[in-house]
């Protein structure tokens, strides 16, 4: 526990209190307040910065307010306002939580208009953002269209120059910066917000892979020629019209003018893509065809489920939804089932029974996941087993409690992560049928420090997303039967957010396609080396991996149809 002062206010920081790191400086929450306090003090922004920014008196940005003192006086740090209920901007470029979360290009061109607001707003005030990155925005969670700026401290004012910029989102034609260069920043980011990927990236033969500064440097972008995109693209229709000439001329013409008013998207047909049904390496069987895109797939007993964007169907049955941000949970002992979702807005667990009633289950939470047809819940310092019982009108009970970090534990597909300030940690949650769950918790010190994007764990394998050190990374961890080992292998990533597209089948196989579409088929046991990589023009990454439950077969799903998936011997 460490005290601080404010304003003669004393503060006892307690490590519940840490959110994560950014910017030199460990920040956590006090009340309503946020606490950036700086490793290295003399890295501390100055206070004379700190009264220019004062004029960014604005809602929508986190701005440095008070100076924080430590015990000899010494000014250590700055609040901020705390902002609840947001996510990363990178979140948005998703195809996965775009599906998962029904966020659509009407949203996303709402969002950047507000952009644009905020950005004319900061221009207005003779302040340029220029390390405008995906990173340095958070998205409000309940509709997506309100931005929240933050990490304001690197802005740029008139007696302060700012000290560093993201390559990614540099212009390199520009000798300084000014307004056009934080327009031609926010024009890459709304593209990836548009398509989900960097103008600049896709390959391209006269450039080698990942070579995206000297495509910068050359004006040679996605909306050139000789382009090839990864099909995790979306479809241009989604750019508005005077957005797509706006990006031609920042991109390919090297022209600096700020960006349109939003208007129409494109009226372009989009061509769905078709699946080869055999590749040089796999049979594809088409199994089934739904009226809108799969978001998920999962089966129970013998009842499949599939969820696409306004539909659940179980068995043969169709039910509507109003978005696919749902879970079932279905009694053991029968075919009743209910869908279990979380209003953002209240902070509680919603539920619907099969009639399409929706009610509050009055169970205070802000994340949950299922596992094996058991419920948790995250509310806030404590992630909740619960039990539901299904006779007396859906009733929720706490089960079990696991005390976590209020602030920085989040939720993921199978798993919970954590970090204690700074130090990283996995919750590994295992139901046992008929008693209380089990929970590891192990440290991952080779994650110490990253930011986690995205993550999934199954049978004994876990991958996760994310970045340190303002690098994007992928971490592949398996773990011995109890958990008292594990081994990891880390790799930097070539992409904005990589993606986690894996399953474990039943006798211990691991299937996996990363960004660029290569499969590797390894084993889930420690210490086995053996790692297949199957690199097959038919495979890409937009096939997204499920699996039968009772089986060793693989699934995968991509637009609106479910397919299974064999090597071939």
């Amino acid at each position: 526990m460490s005290e601080y002062f404010v304003n003669g206010k004393k503060h006892r920081l307690k490590d519940d209190d840490y959110i994560t790191e950014g910017g030199e400086g460990k920040i956590y929450k006090v009340g309503d307040l946020v606490f950036k306090i700086y490793e290295d003090p003399s890295k501390m922004i100055p206070s004379a910065k700190i009264n220019e920014l004062k004029v960014l008196d604005n809602e929508n940005i986190v701005r440095p307010m008070d100076l924080i003192y430590d015990h000899k006086q010494k000014i250590v740090g700055f609040t901020m306002k705390f902002i609840s209920s947001t996510l990363p901007l990178v979140k948005l470029f998703s195809n996965d939580f775009w599906n998962n979360n029904n966020v659509t290009p009407e949203t996303i061109k709402s969002l950047v208009e507000e952009m644009i607001k905020i950005t004319e707003f900061i221009h207005s005030k003779n302040i340029l953002i220029v390390d405008y990155n995906e990173m340095n925005e958070l998205v409000d969670i309940n509709d997506y269209t309100k931005p929240y700026y933050i990490d304001v401290n690197s802005f740029q004012t008139q007696n302060f120059p700012a000290p560093v910029i993201m390559p990614n989102v540099r212009d390199y034609h520009a000798k300084s910066f000014n307004k056009m260069t934080d327009w031609f920043s926010f024009a890459i980011l709304s593209c990836q917000l548009f398509i989900g990927i960097h103008p600049f990236k896709g390959s391209h033969p006269s450039y080698k892979k990942g070579d995206i500064i000297s495509r910068m440097k050359s004006n040679v972008s996605i909306f050139g020629k000789d382009i090839k995109l990864p099909p995790t693209v979306r479809d241009f229709s989604n750019i508005p019209q005077n957005y797509m000439d706006w990006f031609v001329k920042e991109f390919e013409e090297g022209k600096r003018i700020p960006p349109p008013i939003i208007g129409g998207l494109l009226n372009v047909i989009q061509v769905k893509v078709k699946v080869k049904q055999s590749t040089n390496n796999f049979e594809i069987t088409f199994l089934q065809e739904y009226s809108e895109d799969v978001v998920k797939h999962n089966e129970y007993l013998d009842m499949r489920c599939v969820v696409t964007r306004k539909h659940i169907y179980i068995s043969k049955t169709d039910y509507k939804i109003s978005t696919p941000d749902i879970d079932i949970l279905y009694e053991p002992k029968s075919t009743k089932h209910i869908f279990v979702k979380i209003d953002h807005s209240k902070e509680t667990l919603m539920y619907m029974d099969t009639s399409g009633n929706v009610l509050d289950a009055l169970i205070q939470c802000t994340e949950k996941m299922v596992i094996n047809n058991t419920l948790y819940l995250r509310n806030r310092g404590n992630i909740l087993e619960m039990k539901v019982d299904y006779i007396n009108g859906f009733k929720f009970f706490v089960k079990n409690t696991w005390t976590t970090s209020p602030n920085s534990t989040q939720l993921f597909e199978g798993i919970s992560v954590r970090s204690i300030v700074g130090k990283f940690y996995l919750n590994i949650l295992e139901p046992t049928p008929g008693n209380l769950s089990n929970c590891f918790v192990i440290a991952i010190p080779e994650l110490d420090k990253v930011r986690v994007l995205d993550a999934k764990y199954q049978n004994h394998v876990c991958i996760l997303t994310g970045i340190k050190n303002n690098i994007y990374i992928k971490s592949i961890l398996r773990f011995n039967k109890d958990f008292s080992k594990y081994e990891s292998r880390t790799i930097e990533t070539n992409s904005d957010l990589d993606i986690v597209n894996f399953v474990v089948l039943n006798n211990g196989i691991v299937v996996s396609i990363d960004a660029e579409g290569i499969v590797e088929v390894y084993s889930n046991k420690l210490g086995d080396p053996k790692i297949n990589s199957i690199k097959d023009p038919d495979i890409d990454s937009s096939m997204k991996l499920t699996k039968f439950n009772n089986s060793n077969d693989v699934m995968f799903f991509k637009g609106n149809k479910l397919y299974s998936l064999k090597m071939k011997k």
